[in-house]
């Protein structure tokens, strides 16, 4: 069993950012074949910036759009390599990204190695 967390209001006005604003659910951990050119990735550490504050918070930039509800929270992340379908890499291997906090699955168009 894995996690994801999800965005679960936006942030408005004058409130400050807070668990309500988000909720832990279980999902299943990918299982299977990935498809060709795609790596399956576990996150493993996860930086919590605080311009992240836009991803939740409709309009407060003009150069990042808020995630809609019930999209996975995005981050700065590091992950491990689970299962690869990718010549440039291997399950063991560590990647860094922008990615969703979640299990993830990325396509070969999404890495660069």
């Amino acid at each position: 069993m894995a996690s994801v967390i999800r965005i679960k209001q936006h942030v408005t006005g004058d409130q400050v950012v807070s668990e309500a604003n988000f909720s832990l659910e279980p999902v299943e951990a990918p299982s299977g074949d990935i498809l060709p050119g795609s790596v399956r990735l576990k996150l493993t550490h996860i930086s919590c910036d605080p311009w992240l504050l836009a991803l939740v918070k409709p309009g407060l930039y003009s150069w990042c759009m808020a995630l809609p509800v019930g999209a996975p929270m995005m981050g700065t992340c590091v992950a491990t390599v689970v299962a690869s379908a990718h010549e440039k890499f291997q399950a063991g291997d560590v990647v860094t990204g922008f990615l969703p906090v979640s299990y993830t699955h990325l396509r070969a168009h999404e890495t660069e190695a």
